[in-house]
């Protein structure tokens, strides 16, 4: 009996083997579909080229954003299903892809990369995270605080997440106006005190400088606090809210 299951075994590997697709596919808006097993997803526009896809290996062949229409698979790289939709933001499309699915909707994600040069000759990298959703089959949102408070009113949960991403939304909006003031009134003021200084023989003693100094100081930490700190807990605060839809 040994050899006849050796022989049932051989015969029934092929066929598991191609039960089981693990390539990603990338549908193209003119109906063609192309399939690999690598692929880059590139949001981050260069004066040379815009966002992209990169296929098969590193610096592979490149695909414009503008051919997509969608791209789903398995990715063995990552070791999980993707999918990735290409939409709308401003004039500009982006990839956004899908990193929560439940019954009633999906969450999608964009992560975005910014360099910033210290003085010309360092360079700091960080990233940014930019959310959608869509309920049922309906149209990819914003997660922005009025389409989430008009489309989960029906959650009395998620509403509940919802008011205290508002109450971090409110925060980050006051940072950015008192840092704006704040930064905007102590520079006036020190060209006031500079255009006086320049005026007198005498240079003025005192303190005429310290006040717009430390106004313009305070006011420039406010950026990075709403940013960082205010915008991260609404958008954590707005997730949790559509999770629990």
């Amino acid at each position: 009996m040994k050899p006849f299951f050796y022989l049932f075994m051989i015969l029934l590997a092929p066929l598991s083997t191609l039960g089981q697709d693990h390539s990603i596919k990338v549908y193209l808006k003119s109906g063609a579909i192309m399939e690999t097993n690598y692929i880059e997803i590139n949001n981050n526009v260069t004066i040379s080229r815009g966002e992209h896809i990169v296929l098969h290996k590193p610096k592979g062949s490149a695909i414009p954003i503008s051919a997509i229409e969608h791209i789903e698979g398995f990715d063995s790289k990552l070791n999980k299903e993707r999918y990735i939709k290409v939409v709308k933001t401003g004039t500009r499309e982006i990839f956004s892809e899908r990193s929560f699915q439940s019954k009633e909707l999906s969450i999608f994600q964009t992560r975005v990369y910014y360099s910033h040069y210290n003085w010309g000759i360092s360079q700091n990298t960080y990233s940014d995270d930019w959310y959608r959703y869509s309920i049922g089959d309906n149209q990819i949102k914003k997660a922005n605080y009025l389409n989430l408070k008009r489309d989960l009113k029906k959650s009395q949960e998620s509403m509940q997440f919802l008011k205290r991403g508002n109450e971090y939304r409110i925060l980050e909006l006051g940072l950015m106006a008192a840092g704006t003031l704040m930064l905007t009134g102590g520079i006036v003021k020190s060209i006031q005190n500079s255009s006086e200084n320049s005026e007198n023989s005498i240079p003025s003693e005192g303190t005429s400088f310290e006040a717009p100094h430390w106004t313009v100081f305070t006011g420039a930490i406010c950026f990075p606090i709403a940013h960082f700190y205010a915008r991260k807990r609404k958008k954590d605060y707005f997730i949790k809210a559509l999770k629990s839809y």
